[in-house]
């Protein structure tokens, strides 16, 4: 929004505007399930523990897939990935490291102060070992490792975010996630032939939206082929 101050006496304050245009994004339900004997998880509490543990990192490894890379399509979110602009300010000889502080500056273009940098595990892995001609670790401090983190900002390395790509994003500008069913874990017996056989299925499951207000505070691209 374009401000403007005035610092003279009696003057209109300026007024800024805020144009709305009408757009839905699907509420999308993320599950999976197991079966388990009845008898395993009345004598074993602590498997019953396990399971339930496993089922949710399960989900939310789906759900962070989903955040990033959901296509839109039936069933799927619309990801960041999907919305995000493209990068644009590739300069030939650049490495990865550059890449990302281009992207940074491409966000400050416009408007927005980056807040996060998602790549995937190889290329932090390879950004970390990156040496200078005295074999001296560039950004990687072995002893203290205080991070992750580059150029000032956090980096999540997932594998949720494609080998050689990356983004650059102001998220908290960008995207809202809409939790519209907190993940919860049920069991039933009356499941298909659950009764007869004595045993449960075991449900985890949550509803979330993601709504992308701003797709120029997200830049993503692919990394040149240089190290």
């Amino acid at each position: 929004f374009p401000v403007t101050i005035h610092q003279a006496e009696n003057i209109a304050k300026p007024e800024s505007d805020i144009t709305f245009t009408l757009a839905s994004v699907p509420v999308v339900t993320l599950s999976h399930f197991i079966l388990a004997s009845r008898q395993v998880l009345d004598d074993s509490p602590m498997l019953e523990s396990y399971i339930n543990t496993r089922l949710l990192y399960g989900l939310k490894l789906e759900e962070e897939t989903q955040l990033l890379n959901g296509s839109g399509a039936f069933g799927n979110i619309s990801g960041l990935n999907t919305n995000r602009t493209a990068y644009n300010r590739h300069v030939a000889g650049d490495t990865k490291i550059d890449t990302l502080r281009r992207a940074i500056t491409q966000l400050a273009l416009s408007e927005f102060q980056a807040e996060a940098i998602i790549i995937n595990p190889a290329q932090w892995e390879q950004i970390e070992l990156t040496k200078d001609d005295q074999k001296q670790y560039v950004f990687a401090s072995v002893v203290n490792a205080a991070g992750p983190t580059l150029w000032g900002l956090p980096v999540v390395a997932t594998n949720s975010q494609a080998n050689n790509t990356f983004m650059v994003a102001n998220l908290s500008q960008a995207a809202q996630v809409w939790d519209r069913m907190q993940a919860t874990v049920e069991l039933s017996r009356e499941d298909d032939t659950n009764f007869r056989k004595n045993m449960v299925t075991i449900l985890a499951e949550e509803r979330i939206a993601l709504a992308v207000y701003r797709s120029s505070a997200i830049i993503g691209g692919n990394f040149p082929q240089t190290p």
